[in-house]
């Protein structure tokens, strides 16, 4: 992890830059979150991470940032599908398990379209398809080509929920075009579900059309959406506020990470 590293690095020299204005080095946050590694704050490590992501972003800070917040104590296990989600945005999945799991979590959603391409690109990577599980995962991929084609050709038939639909319906369809590549039709059904209303968990479908928005190419409408999550608090205010980072649009003078204030 990248804590560990951290604490065999330099030790602690000037950390000028930080507040003054000008961007950080990369050296110097990470000799600042040596330090903070090694005294135990996991407050200030936490917010030195996020600056790094922001200044300095890599995989292994993402990695090592969302990894921290899937093992939170108070961690919601319904949004481990959107941490996934958002590891798999930035670059930063490189562990089979990693792409199966979102994989497997896809298919629990009634997205197989997603699935499709989260194995796609484990199999391009060369992650998936080699090993000892090299036929476990050629037979996901299978099964999962299969039910997304057949995903494909039933939506490409049918029409949009009815008058009579609920707000979930009207989501749940929504996000399902958008991952079989009918991105327009689809956010538009996920927004017409929410003014509609009857949507069980409207802040969870709010998070769900700003990543669809986001894959779409329209940051500016995910920005908008996840300005307006982030402050909820609790595991989903944390990945709105991680989605700003990613998408360069949050206040880089940000308070100290929510998660370690909160817990």
């Amino acid at each position: 992890m990248l804590a560990a590293a951290l604490l065999c690095s330099a030790p602690l020299s000037s950390t000028a830059g930080i507040g003054s204005g000008s961007v950080p080095t990369e050296a110097t946050l990470r000799r600042e979150a040596a330090s903070q590694a090694a005294a135990g704050d996991d407050k200030a490590y936490l917010h030195t991470l996020e600056q790094l992501l922001r200044y300095h972003p890599s995989a292994a800070y993402w990695r090592e940032r969302i990894e921290r917040l899937q093992r939170e104590s108070g961690f919601d296990p319904l949004l481990l599908i959107d941490s996934y989600r958002l590891l798999f945005a930035t670059g930063a999945m490189e562990d089979a398990p990693e792409y199966t799991s979102l994989a497997e979590l896809a298919l629990q959603a009634n997205l197989p379209g997603e699935a499709k391409q989260v194995l796609d690109a484990g199999f391009a990577a060369g992650v998936l398809g080699a090993g000892p599980d090299a036929a476990t995962h050629e037979a996901l991929r299978k099964r999962v080509h299969k039910l997304a084609d057949d995903d494909a050709r039933h939506l490409a038939r049918a029409t949009d929920p009815g008058p009579g639909a609920s707000g979930d319906l009207r989501v749940a369809t929504g996000l399902a075009y958008t991952t079989e590549g009918q991105a327009e039709r689809g956010i538009g059904l996920v927004k017409q579900g929410l003014a509609q209303g009857e949507v069980t968990r409207p802040a969870r479908a709010r998070l769900r059309l700003a990543w669809v928005s986001a894959q779409a190419g329209r940051d500016e409408a995910a920005r908008a959406i996840l300005e307006s999550l982030q402050n909820r608090g609790g595991s989903l205010g944390e990945i709105a506020r991680l989605w700003l980072i990613h998408l360069g649009a949050d206040d880089t003078a940000a308070a100290p990470a929510a998660s370690a204030a909160s817990s």
